[in-house]
């Protein structure tokens, strides 16, 4: 790459941007960055001998000739401010990736609106296993590789494509991937048109697509070099799917009519059988023996917080997910009612305000399933808060119809949880922000 020798990381704990700061440091780049608290991703830059400073500051920036920042980050941040007063070169997170994607020889980016993280780590397994030294970015951490970010050769860089302020856009894959569209994001895309076109135009600069069932007549455009996903598809699809005794998948996996295999997943829910045939598709499109591909899909582990299952308390069954999005946390209440001996305990809490302001209407029925509901205050991210379309506001209009407790203390939340859970009981804690926590806090 063309860059300047050394780099500063404004939000440096980021899944995202800790990932390509070590892919950087890793290829011999005086990288360093700050973020407001320490977390798991700032350790591991420290033990890679990386400097991270906690606490935005002008003077942190000193030495350093490029700046690089994520869409979290605000433009009135000190060093942003600094960095432009001194007349250095900064870039997006997005436009590092782009950088970095053309640094190797296939490009594999994995879009969508729910199940991107969950499918680029599955992908990321099957190339691995079939020894081709990937580079692979992942929006988290995935319990195979141990890593959200695997620094491997340059011929293939399997990424997380994320659509927010169209920042896959910067990217041109060999292979691109569409695993659903569904209304998000509305803060910056405003309609859903827009969100629609900017799913389009990803596929318009693929080379090659993988695309869900449905796609192609609304907005593909080059439907010669697109395979779609789907229960009727030609190109891929599942047949005899059962649940098993240990609440996982098996499937006959189908591809252009050739039986790749039958695979027992991993990881639990219905929509894994879904993520997994793209990543069918994506490792047949590079001819990775059958074999390959189902031994992977079997062995895949999955993605930390997504389903996890982080302990147990006195016959308690805790489970942290990111689902965060009505139609993600619907389709996870299915799949954890069905492992659960007792009742379903579900901690929510809403990420950003906008979210839960465009959403609202599908946000208030999508907890039925549950058998006591807590919602947490909002992790309002990058947003100033909101009095109308808050974490309190969404547990009064719940509780029209379904007792709903809302809470702004882990303490208190615990005691009130502790009164009524019991022995074969789960507690099932949602979101993308830092509720993750209290699950901890819960099991302590």
């Amino acid at each position: 790459m063309d860059m300047k020798h050394k780099i500063f990381f404004v939000g440096i704990g980021g899944i995202s941007m800790s990932g390509l700061a070590l892919y950087l440091h890793k290829n011999g780049y005086d990288v360093s960055g700050s973020d407001i608290t320490e977390n798991e991703q700032t350790k591991m830059l420290k033990s890679h001998g990386i400097n991270v400073f906690l606490g935005h500051k002008k003077t942190n920036i000193l030495g350093a000739e490029l700046i690089v920042f994520n869409s979290a980050i605000n433009e009135h941040n000190p060093e942003l401010v600094h960095a432009k007063e001194l007349g250095l070169t900064i870039i997006s997170r997005s436009e590092l990736l782009k950088l970095v994607s053309r640094e190797h020889e296939h490009v594999i980016g994995i879009s969508g609106t729910h199940g991107k993280t969950t499918t680029t780590a599955m992908i990321g397994e099957i190339f691995c296993l079939a020894g081709h030294k990937p580079t692979i970015h992942i929006g988290g951490v995935s319990k195979n590789l141990g890593t959200s970010f695997l620094v491997g050769e340059k011929q293939y860089f399997i990424t997380e494509a994320c659509e927010y302020k169209d920042n896959f856009l910067t990217l041109s894959p060999e292979v691109g991937v569409v695993l659903n569209i569904d209304d998000d994001h509305l803060d910056y895309f405003k309609t859903k048109s827009n969100l629609r076109h900017s799913f389009a135009k990803f596929v318009s600069q693929s080379s090659f697509s993988v695309v869900f069932e449905g796609f192609l007549p609304k907005f593909a455009q080059k439907s010669e070099n697109v395979f779609e996903i789907g229960k009727i598809s030609q190109y891929c699809w599942a047949e005899n799917v059962e649940l098993e005794a240990d609440n996982k998948y098996t499937f006959d996996a189908i591809f252009c009519g050739e039986f790749v295999g039958r695979i027992h997943l991993g990881v639990y829910h219905k929509h894994n059988v879904t993520n997994a045939l793209f990543a069918v598709a994506v490792a047949k499109y590079y001819a990775v023996p059958n074999k390959i591909v189902v031994r992977a899909l079997e062995n895949f582990a999955g993605v930390k917080r997504r389903f996890e299952e982080v302990g147990r308390k006195q016959g308690v069954e805790v489970v942290i997910d990111y689902a965060h999005h009505p139609k993600e946390i619907s389709s996870t209440l299915v799949g954890a009612k069905k492992i659960t001996k007792g009742k379903l305990f579900v901690v929510f809490q809403p990420h950003t305000y906008s979210r839960t302001k465009k959403l609202f209407e599908e946000f208030v029925p999508c907890f039925d399933l549950a058998d006591k509901l807590y919602l947490f205050k909002t992790y309002p991210a990058r947003e100033k808060y909101d009095k109308d379309y808050n974490a309190r506001t969404l547990a009064k209009e719940i509780s029209k119809h379904k007792k709903c407790l809302y809470f702004s203390s882990f303490e208190k939340m615990k005691k009130s949880i502790q009164k009524e859970v019991g022995d074969g009981d789960t507690l099932l804690v949602l979101g993308a922000g830092d509720v993750d926590h209290f699950a901890k806090y819960f099991l302590e």
